[in-house]
């Protein structure tokens, strides 16, 4: 868990390197723009990561969110 906080419309986390700006809706929809999109600098707590087949254990199963970038 990471705690967060929101500062002048920014979201800053413990231990992040870097905050997050509001997303627009073509951030939200294209996730690798904006707040989302990762830096070669951007440490572990900015992109986390965890074993892809934890993710989709549960019904329904969110299959856009599985869709995967070439």
């Amino acid at each position: 868990m990471v705690v967060c906080r929101v500062t002048d419309n920014i979201l800053y986390c413990d231990g992040d390197n870097r905050g997050y700006a509001r997303p627009t809706e073509a951030d939200n929809w294209g996730c690798n723009t904006g707040p989302f999109a990762i830096l070669e600098e951007d440490n572990a707590v900015h992109q986390p990561s965890a074993n892809r087949r934890l993710y989709y254990t549960e019904n329904p199963t969110n299959h856009y969110s599985r869709m995967q970038t070439f």
